[in-house]
């Protein structure tokens, strides 16, 4: 009996042993710090709301005389009289959206008013908020907690309102403004996003400052064609900036810090070394040329380094790991040179170069990321020497790119590619060690690429395991059968 248990133990153990890379690759892939997220996470719980507080949605709208201030004022939702001295108030609610619509949705209204100290949750779709404002002037929303919403705080064509000491955890986004102007953001803290943590969109001359943003899926704070965005002593943990159109017309300094360490957002400068990147979180650069970019760690962020209309610039020897969006990302940047950088654990690309030609990629390591490289409309690209290993998607990918040479590249065990083409013409892929992917080279819709001199392709099993798990495997299975074996012979 003793003889059977120990033998069953034994089995088990080998199963175990058997399919542990498995476990240990999920818990290296997932790994993330969150040793600055426990500090500031101040858990929403729902449980300890007061049923009896918990009161319907409110909907405003001024220009409707069924619904509009006079008429919450006589329901008792609010006091005051919406002068700038005795604005109107809504306070010391606790609203349940029932995932059915904004908690809080005024319209149209240019009286003075202030919602304060209200708890808002479960918004319905993913237009609705906690709170949401559609073409309203002169708010102030202040200490509110706008959490686990779809939107936490939303500002849609509204202008001249006051955002500050908010609470917007666990929503999609947790305050976006849309065609929104002259706004003021500040002291907010927003936890977990699901995509952004402050997102502006179309929206000019507000002054986002003072914000803690921790662990977005995407970007901490993310600008969307806006001018004239003032951003001050924002701190982003886990997260970090993203931009795009009038790249040059935002004010944003040092004093706004990804994980503790300072924001470098350059614009039109030449010739930047490493005195003006010191100690540097995350490193946005803007139609600047000429500059090198060297030994940085801009890992745990939202893409650690940035060039937009860039040049002549060298990046190299930069650690850029597991940030939420991308390693490195050059658009519309031309004759830079990408050696010898270290980008894993990305949740997209670990080099990303979009309408960029006549880069040099060169010894980088980027693995476990989504793409380890990805060419988006590139041309005359030398991509040589670089490993691509364990990406979940492909080890390179090139979308409408043409005439780049990809060669002396290792992109092995990728789940799906080693190499990856799409309406990518002419280019010429050789020397390439491809092994233990899905497939080795997938073209769709190309011509006139060559192949030379890419090994044997040695195919995997399509399950991006780290090298070394098949041996694992095998070993396991061969101990199991072992025992099965030694335990029939012993009866015999």
């Amino acid at each position: 009996m003793k003889s059977n248990r120990k033998t069953k133990t034994i089995i088990i153990l080998g199963i175990l042993f058997a399919f542990s890379p498995i476990f240990i690759n999920n818990l290296r892939f997932t790994a993330r710090n969150r040793d600055i997220t426990s500090n500031y996470n101040d858990e929403f719980d729902h449980d300890n709301l007061k049923i009896s507080a918990v009161s319907g949605p409110i909907y405003i709208d001024d220009n409707n005389p069924s619904s509009n201030w006079s008429v919450a004022k006589d329901a008792g939702i609010c006091t005051g009289n919406g002068t700038y001295s005795e604005p109107y108030v809504i306070e010391d609610l606790i609203i349940d959206g029932e995932g059915l619509g904004s908690c809080i949705l005024i319209e149209n209204s240019n009286v003075c008013f202030r919602i304060e100290n209200c708890t808002v949750y479960n918004s319905g779709s993913t237009w609705d908020g906690g709170i949401k404002l559609y073409n309203v002037n002169n708010s102030q929303l202040t200490d509110n907690n706008c959490s686990t919403n779809n939107l936490g705080i939303s500002l849609v064509s509204s202008n001249n309102n006051t955002i500050s000491e908010n609470i917007a955890n666990y929503n999609i986004y947790g305050i976006k403004l849309n065609f929104s102007d002259n706004n003021a953001i500040s002291g907010n803290t927003v936890i977990d996003s699901n995509e952004n943590g402050i997102y502006l969109f179309y929206s000019d001359t507000n002054t986002i400052s003072g914000n803690t943003i921790i662990n977005s899926f995407r970007e901490g704070i993310y600008l969307w064609h806006c001018k004239d965005t003032i951003m001050l002593e924002n701190k982003m943990n886990e997260c970090g900036l993203g931009l795009s159109g009038y790249l040059t017309l935002n004010n944003i300094d040092t004093t706004n810090l990804v994980n503790g360490k300072p924001l470098y957002y350059y614009t039109n400068e030449i010739n930047l070394g490493s005195d003006n990147f010191t100690n540097a979180g995350q490193a946005i650069l803007v139609n600047c040329h000429n500059s090198s970019i060297v030994n940085l760690n801009t890992s745990y962020g939202s893409t650690g380094i940035l060039l937009y209309y860039c040049d002549n610039n060298y990046i190299t020897g930069n650690i850029v790991n597991y940030n939420n969006y991308r390693g490195i990302r050059l658009s519309y940047s031309d004759n830079n040179t990408i050696f010898g950088n270290t980008l894993n654990y990305n949740q997209h690309e670990g080099i990303y170069l979009y309408g960029s030609n006549n880069n040099y990629v060169s010894e980088n390591i980027a693995n476990y990321n989504f793409d380890g490289l990805l060419l988006w409309y590139c041309n005359n690209i030398i991509s040589l020497g670089n490993t691509f290993n364990a990406n979940r998607w492909a080890g390179l990918r090139l979308r409408y790119s043409n005439n780049n040479s990809i060669s002396g590249n290792t992109a092995n065990n990728n789940i799906y590619y080693g190499i990856y083409l799409s309406s990518s013409d002419y280019n010429i892929i050789s020397g390439n060690t491809l092994i233990g992917n899905d497939e080795c080279i997938v073209e769709e819709n190309c011509q006139g690429n060559t192949f030379s001199d890419n090994g044997s392709c040695t195919y995997g099993q399509g399950d991006g395991t780290i090298p070394g798990f098949n041996l694992f495997f095998m070993l396991g299975i061969l101990s199991v059968a072992v025992i099965l074996i030694s335990k029939k012979l012993q009866k015999s």
